[in-house]
């Protein structure tokens, strides 16, 4: 199984160093209220954490998915202050036409950081990787 995920990363790795060019990029605004009390944000304008104790976490999901009529790379990256605290599930992913994956975003509240709002964004940047610049919509 392990050897399995290495090849799977190596392999989108691969596609992402291998790519013929950027095609887009996005960012969604990231953002945590640290306060004793756990509290939920479920507006849709932003991956909102809502109110997490410092040394807990909370997550989000959200469906990856694209309309390219050929594979495209994806590269999601934290940045803010609260970026280190950021784990993505797949940070990197390569995603064929409309065959859409789940991505999970950890916050991790470090247990020494003091109350208040901290905020981020995540960028989403897909390439054209260089390896499949030959498969079609109806080939993938």
């Amino acid at each position: 199984m392990i050897l399995i995920i290495a090849i799977t990363a190596s392999f989108t790795w691969l596609a992402l160093s291998l790519s013929t060019g950027q095609l887009s990029t996005i960012t969604i605004p990231l953002d945590v209220s640290v306060d004793s009390v756990i509290g939920i944000n479920t507006d849709t304008d932003a991956l909102h954490f809502g109110k997490i104790p410092p040394g807990q976490r909370g997550e989000r999901s959200f469906a990856l998915d694209q309309d390219y009529p050929f594979a495209v790379a994806i590269s999601i990256i934290p940045e803010g202050s609260i970026g280190p605290w950021t784990n993505i599930s797949s940070s990197t992913v390569l995603l064929w036409p409309h065959q859409p994956q789940n991505v999970t975003i950890t916050v991790r509240v470090p247990g020494d950081i003091p109350p208040g709002n901290y905020t981020g964004i995540l960028r989403i940047t897909t390439y054209r990787p260089l390896i499949f610049p030959f498969l079609s919509r109806e080939q993938g």
